[in-house]
């Protein structure tokens, strides 16, 4: 049996080495707190108990320090070809950082991972249905986005994607190879938004860059409208609008059979804001008032993009664009439209509009509104770590500086200091 070093149990050495709770490891284990708890302590436990702990950390009992009763080899020896648990599934995607955060069976099913682990050790066993699971996680770590901080989301997603390389580093049918490119490029594409909110610009391009690669590697011509229209979105937070403009008349002239239309709705809103930061006042209100107009005809619809347009997300653009005109007075309303209609659960996307907010109250001169909308906001950045919302928060700062010598001013910049820090 593996010594205890340091007086550490093996379990709680494994435990802790992969970030896990004595809670979570129950919980993945499909055992009690108390089981685990016994388990450090050296004392024994179950033989049904030990299997699910091996099987779950893929670690022999020996390994794992268990005392063990009298019983099969098949029990006492769990090699690593056993069955796939959910503890393989979350490394297999990198995702050791969401054990804490997320319920595994929310997300996550057996059978179709021994299809995977199959098609990741012969290649061609990888088909239709393997693909089917892989774009699913797509799907489900983008759901998380809302309730899990991206920071700790990220991980995971780059697991995910080294996944999916190194399928594409396998002799693959043409069919199965283009289209693990479109869901290694939408992937690529929701890391480069995660980039973006983080301010990490060369990732963010990298990403974005790559998957407007695997679209042209895919030959799917709608996938290199939407690729185009995202690395389009970044250079237009990169502060390069003009970048914007010109990919979005790139991407309008792609050839393509079918386009979601909420990412189409999307691609007008981004088009209008890049319009605002141009200051090309009378070209921004007319695309606003087409995305509007596309919105109350074809309303929300599934989006295989990742693109999330409701009420709120119309609202949010439009009161940013007159934000960006220097038109507070006719921002405001809309902004707390916007705020209205969010969910509560979406909290990057309401640190962005609560900022803009103060600045439409800034912009009218109104300062005492302006930063207490700027706390806020400031407390929500905290939570998110959205540095694309502290962006919006510093901006404002800029609106405020008529009243620079004003008190409440300067407990302002102690604020946004400490968020920064945060």
């Amino acid at each position: 049996m593996k010594k205890v070093s340091d007086n550490i149990h093996p379990l709680k050495q494994e435990r802790t080495r992969r970030n896990l709770s004595q809670q979570a490891l129950a919980d993945f284990s499909e055992l009690s707190k108390w089981t685990i708890i016994r388990a450090e302590k050296g004392e024994q436990i179950g033989p049904d108990a030990r299997k699910r702990l091996c099987q779950f950390l893929n670690k022999t009992a020996d390994e794992l320090g268990l005392i063990l009763e009298r019983t099969t080899s098949q029990e006492i020896h769990l090699t690593r070809q056993g069955t796939i648990n959910r503890r393989d599934m979350l490394e297999m995607v990198g995702g050791a950082s969401l054990s804490l955060l997320v319920q595994p069976q929310s997300l996550l099913t057996t059978e179709p991972w021994r299809q995977l682990s199959a098609a990741l050790s012969r290649p061609s066993y990888i088909d239709e249905s393997t693909l089917d699971v892989l774009e699913s996680f797509n799907v489900n770590y983008w759901k998380l986005r809302s309730t899990v901080s991206v920071s700790e989301l990220m991980p995971g997603m780059v697991g995910h994607l080294q996944t999916i390389t190194q399928m594409l580093n396998s002799s693959l049918l043409p069919s199965i190879r283009k289209r693990i490119c479109v869901i290694a490029g939408k992937l690529a594409m929701s890391l480069g938004g995660m980039n973006l909110d983080l301010k990490t610009l060369p990732a963010a391009l990298g990403y974005y860059q790559v998957a407007l690669n695997a679209a042209h590697e895919s030959e799917d011509q709608s996938f290199l409208h939407v690729a185009l229209g995202r690395l389009g979105f970044f250079y237009m937070y990169a502060n390069e609008p003009h970048n914007t403009v010109l990919l979005l008349e790139e991407a309008s002239h792609v050839r393509r059979e079918h386009i979601d239309p909420s990412f189409q709705i999307w691609l007008t809103l981004v088009e209008a804001e890049a319009n605002a930061l141009l200051n090309n006042e009378e070209q921004c209100k007319r695309t606003l008032d087409h995305a509007k107009s596309s919105f109350i005809d074809k309303g929300i619809s599934k989006d295989s993009y990742l693109v999330d347009i409701d009420g709120s997300t119309i609202d949010a653009y439009e009161g940013a664009c007159y934000i960006h005109l220097g038109q507070g007075q006719q921002a405001l309303p809309i902004l707390q439209s916007a705020m209205a209609k969010l969910p509560s659960n979406l909290l990057p996307r309401r640190a962005m509009i609560t900022a803009d907010i103060a600045a439409a109250y800034a912009l009218q001169g109104e300062v005492e509104q302006s930063l207490s909308s700027i706390q806020q906001a400031s407390s929500i950045i905290v939570q998110t770590k959205s540095a694309m919302a502290l962006e919006r928060t510093q901006k404002v700062r800029s609106y405020l500086e008529p009243w620079k010598n004003v008190k409440a001013m300067r407990a302002f910049d102690e604020q946004l200091l400490l968020t920064r820090r945060a």
